[in-house]
């Protein structure tokens, strides 16, 4: 045990003597101390340290493009309205973008720089209250608790813990170091010093450049020269003038950007004696969480501050009375309570008076609270240091009390970091006590959509049913029903999120990128325009438009889009995939195998990349390895209808039927829009001999696509070969539509006519199919169709399903077979 010397009888302590050495204590004293503080925050605080991104991490840290490059740098500091990331705090920002060179998108490095920082500011503050307090041999006990008691204080944790708040520990260094260089010029001047007053002022400018919040400053050194020079106030006063300047101008800076670009519209319902009535309440509920704090949020219910309730005013009339004691206390013990309890009350003051984006939430946040506890938690270590002190003077047990509280605060914060883990368990924390808060709802449902999807869907309604006209749930909740392989909800609710933010490039894309899953190409390339319309270099955006003109054969642009996106991220998988796929339209099937291989080798999970090149090798003939990566995709992805389909495809070339309508059924059934699966499925139906389900499915197509040709000819020839007379109207349609060119629709006509014993029409249209498949090459069709001229000549029908003969079901293949159907 350390054993801490005690101070004078008297909170109201000297100052340092003039001329005098300002070392806190004797070298060993001091490094046991900052050993001891460093050690025992960093041990609280380790429950954090491998937690991952939870609510604004992910779009300040993860998800900021301006971190990756030189020159978001330089938007950072210069763009101050044009991306608006939520606030202008560049300092800040460039932290972000100098740990995101270090150590990327890991978060260990994030956590630890932040608890380094706190830290630094609890030594500066114990620092602080030393030169405000005296020096005394052995150092200021009462300074030093209370410097254990800020590094230790669970009320802390947010501030300290959610990366996102790096503003608040980096502006709270700079303003602890500044007001350090300004206390030590002040109170020790000589002409030699005065680089001190120039460094402070710099130091504060730099915490305003990372939060506003900061501004508070020229108010506590004020304070701090009513309560110790009152008889030098003047003078030191004007020494403060460029620091109210600077606060100020960054205050009216903040006020502006919040209330423009992101708190927006907000009406919060509050008037000027609504806020008056506010500013009671959150002065006393910060002070109840300092003192006990047992009970602490993520984010707290947002009460009712309403003037009208007279009994409202109790909580700003009690600290009214609480000033005037400290008023009338300060000449006969000291104004030091006064000047903390006053930087307190302005510390958190101002934004009851401002309307700040986070008040959708709550009035109340812990990492409000973080600059202005400096002063609160100052009187907190002189009252529990000297009490004990005065009580059991000389004797060991008057560590006891100081030792156990800074124990319980240890437990507790220990306890507290466990929240920021993982973000599932902080949602569900906030929950327990604020179920109707939207965004822990829709956060917690984001957690859950891996582990527990049913339950992510029922915490995404309850998001939309607290706040019903937000896009960011819908389009959740419709990405969310994607990957759970419901296309149809999924389009429907980013749909509904589109409507309801139609110029929000995200959304613009998902509802592209889900049109582009029901086939609808055309639909999919206006949302994707509309995305990048929003935001240019939208790479998924540019890389997902280049496939869909791909599908629309627009090579030219398909090609302009890929190799943009290539630009813009050249060792991307998706890009490579994308330029790799145009190659291969374009025949350059060698560079085509180079770019798809690229990707493989950048993103070896296997994805779009491996899919592509099983269809490249497909197209290529070379059908074994093709079917290899399309079983290492479904290895993986079990639910891509792409590799699905391509697979039954490649099983229908071998004629493995069977295997062939497994596949192709399973596609149709993740995605119903692909009706050339199912009208391959419904080929492999035919050649298994199950005509009537086959004539289903091809019905459903063609409630799809009711004029699609190629469907409504393998109807018609399922209906000739089973004798339907039905077949006859349907394959003249198809007959009209194609000119009478094609040569198995003509082929089809023929058996039709056959069907209806109208066999002088069905050799006419069958020598006419021979002749065009003759010319066309089509040298097994044609083989077919001399076999069926040989039956309608005998006066008989064709009744195999297959047309050309040498096949598995030639000459025996299979027949109508209803009770097998």
């Amino acid at each position: 045990m350390i054993d801490l010397p005690t101070e004078p009888e008297s909170l109201a302590l000297p100052l340092a003597p003039e001329g005098q050495s300002l070392n806190i204590a004797p070298r060993r004293h001091t490094l046991i101390r900052i050993a001891l503080l460093a050690i025992c925050t960093l041990v609280a605080y380790s429950p954090a340290m491998q937690g991952g991104y939870i609510f604004d991490d992910i779009k300040h840290i993860q998800n900021d493009k301006r971190l990756r490059t030189t020159e978001g740098l330089h938007k950072i500091w210069f763009n101050v309205t044009e991306d608006y990331q939520h606030q202008y705090y560049p300092l800040t920002s460039t932290g972000y973008w100098v740990q995101y060179q270090l150590w990327g998108s890991k978060t260990l490095g994030y956590h630890l720089v932040n608890v380094i920082l706190h830290i630094a500011n609890a030594l500066l503050l114990w620092r602080l209250l030393w030169l405000l307090c005296g020096r005394f041999p052995g150092g200021g006990g009462g300074a030093y608790l209370a410097g254990l008691i800020f590094a230790l204080h669970p009320v802390h944790v947010q501030s300290v813990a959610w990366m996102v708040e790096l503003k608040n520990v980096l502006s709270g260094f700079f303003f602890l170091a500044s007001a350090n260089l300004f206390i030590t010029w002040c109170f020790h001047r000589t002409t030699a010093s005065l680089w001190r007053y120039a460094a402070a002022l710099g130091l504060f400018l730099a915490a305003l450049l990372s939060k506003t919040a900061a501004s508070s400053l020229p108010l506590a050194l004020l304070f701090i020269l009513i309560w110790k020079r009152p008889g030098q106030l003047k003078k030191n006063l004007t020494q403060l003038i460029p620091f109210f300047v600077l606060g100020i101008g960054f205050s009216y800076l903040t006020k502006f950007l919040e209330e423009n670009y992101s708190a927006g519209n907000t009406d919060l319902g509050l008037d000027f004696a609504d806020r008056l009535v506010l500013l009671g309440q959150t002065v006393w509920f910060y002070s109840s969480k300092l003192v006990f704090p047992g009970d602490l949020r993520f984010i707290y219910p947002r009460w009712t501050a309403d003037a009208s309730d007279l009994t409202q005013w109790v909580d700003l009339i009690a600290l009214g009375v609480v000033l005037l004691v400290l008023w009338l206390m300060r000449r006969r013990f000291t104004a030091g309570p006064l000047a903390a309890a006053a930087f307190f009350l302005v510390g958190i003051g101002p934004l009851v008076f401002v309307t700040v984006a986070y008040m959708r939430l709550s009035y109340v946040a812990n990492h409000w609270v973080y600059w202005a506890s400096f002063g609160f938690i100052a009187v907190m270590g002189s009252v529990i240091h000297y009490v004990p002190h005065q009580i059991f003077k000389g004797k060991p047990v008057k560590w006891v009390i100081p030792i156990l509280f800074c124990s319980l605060l240890f437990a507790r914060t220990w306890n507290h970091a466990h929240l920021y883990e993982n973000r599932t368990i902080l949602w569900r924390d906030v929950i327990e006590v604020y179920p109707d808060c939207e965004v822990a709802q829709l956060n917690l449902a984001n957690s859950l959509r891996n582990t527990e999807p049913a339950q992510a869907i029922y915490h995404y309604y309850q998001s939309m049913l607290f706040q019903p006209d937000l896009s960011k749930d819908a389009f959740s909740l419709g990405t969310h029903y994607f990957d759970m392989g419901y296309p149809d909800l999924a389009r429907f609710y980013a749909t509904k999120a589109a409507a309801l933010s139609p110029k929000n490039a995200r959304v613009q894309f998902q509802l592209g990128r889900f049109c582009m899953t029901h086939g609808d190409v055309d639909q999919s390339i206006v949302h994707l325009k509309r995305s990048l319309a929003r935001d240019p270099e939208m790479h998924s955006a540019i890389a997902l438009l280049a496939h869909a003109y791909l599908i629309k054969n627009d090579l030219k642009r398909a090609e302009e889009l890929a190799e943009k996106a290539f630009e813009l991220k050249p060792k991307d998988s998706k890009t490579l995939s994308a330029l790799g796929m145009v190659r291969a339209r374009q025949g350059k099937n060698e560079d085509a195998r180079k770019y798809l291989k690229q990707a493989i080798v950048l993103d070896p999970v296997p994805g779009d990349a491996m899919l592509n090149l099983g269809i490249l090798l497909h197209q290529e003939g070379n059908l074994s390895a093709a079917m290899m990566y399309y079983n290492k995709v479904l290895g993986e992805q079990p639910n891509s209808a792409a590799a699905h389909a391509k697979l039954g495809f490649a099983h229908a070339q071998r004629q493995q039927w069977q295997d062939a309508f497994e596949h192709c059924s399973k596609a149709v059934e993740l995605e119903p829009s692909r009706t050339d699966a199912a009208r391959k499925a419904a080929e492999a139906l035919g050649h298994l001999g199950q005509f009537d389900h086959a004539r289903k499915m091809l019905e459903q197509i063609l409630e799809q696509r009711p004029q699609w040709p190629q469907a409504l000819n393998d109807l018609a020839w399922l209906r000739a070969i089973d004798g339907q007379t039905s077949a006859l109207p349907l394959a003249k349609q198809v007959a009209a539509q194609t000119k009478s060119r094609v040569a198995i629709v003509l082929d089809t006509l023929g058996a039709a006519y056959a069907a209806t014993g109208q066999f002088d029409k069905a050799i006419e249209q069958a020598q006419k199919a021979f002749h065009i498949a003759q010319q066309s090459g089509e040298a097994s069709l044609a083989s077919g169709i001399t076999l069926r001229l040989d039956r309608y000549r005998q006066k008989q029908p064709w009744q195999n399903f297959d047309r050309s003969p040498g096949s598995p079901g030639s000459p025996g293949s299979p027949q109508p077979n209803h009770a097998a159907n």
